[in-house]
């Protein structure tokens, strides 16, 4: 195996270009909770998404790894990569998780939000509401000369102080020419991880999405894109994307 490739910083006008599509995915998602709507189908929220999105001149994530929706839609318990189904109709006490990323001018950004429906089951709020603040404590560590390492311990260290476990199935990322770049940042410390000593610098441009659960046994759906732990429990996640600045980090995907 060779040297994990270096990543990537950006120079300021490529930066102008990806808070672009920060702005546009942030936009996007502002639509998308609105939509989120008893009666509403999954399906019928991620048509309106496209057309938002092409009318503006983004590019949707459809075609991506074969991918045949505009973006992930997750509910209950599908924790990630939930397809949009016309039959998966929203009702009161569902959490709807939209995972969004655009890519727009060449430039790629990425966010994913989870709204709720009504009255929902007080332990999946708590759950919501905890993966939400690891997500923005977590923002709130990064900075030049901080290690990707420590930014993948503190996720898994703010889950456990609150009751809660983390997936280790997935992990955040480098975003920007490519919506997948190094570094790799896992929501804990993997000692395999070969970018654990990277030294954050300005213009690096990351997408933290930490993933929590109660218990972490995650499976496959038949879809093929789906997970759900074999309990069928809650677990979810949030995630922006952040530049690192001279002294921390700018949220590019900020919903106003």
């Amino acid at each position: 195996m060779g040297k994990p490739k270096h990543p990537k910083v950006y120079s300021k006008n490529q930066i102008k270009k990806i808070k672009e599509v920060g702005k546009l995915v942030a936009a996007t998602l502002t639509m998308g909770s609105a939509l989120c709507k008893e009666g509403t189908s999954t399906l019928e929220i991620d048509n309106k998404l496209a057309k938002f999105i092409k009318d503006r001149g983004g590019k949707t994530i459809k075609g991506f790894k074969g991918y045949e929706y505009n973006s992930c839609i997750s509910v209950d318990e599908v924790i990630v990569h939930g397809l949009p189904n016309g039959g998966k109709v929203l009702k009161e006490g569902m959490i709807v998780q939209i995972d969004c990323p655009i890519k727009y001018k060449g430039m790629w950004a990425d966010s994913a939000i989870n709204v709720e429906i009504g009255k929902v089951d007080e332990e999946n709020k708590k759950l919501n509401r905890t993966a939400f603040e690891c997500l923005m404590a977590t923002i709130d560590i990064i900075k030049p000369g901080i290690t990707i390492g420590e930014v993948c311990k503190f996720q898994e260290d703010y889950a456990k102080e609150n009751g809660y476990k983390v997936v280790k199935d997935f992990n955040g990322h480098g975003v920007g020419r490519e919506l997948h770049e190094p570094p790799m940042i896992p929501y804990y410390y993997n000692e395999k991880n070969p970018y654990n000593d990277y030294k954050l610098k300005q213009g690096n441009v990351l997408a933290i999405e930490p993933t929590l659960v109660t218990n972490n046994t995650m499976v496959k759906l038949s879809d093929g894109w789906g997970f759900v732990n074999e309990d069928m429990t809650f677990g979810t996640s949030w995630e922006h994307t952040v530049l690192v600045t001279e002294e921390g980090c700018e949220v590019i995907t900020k919903m106003l």
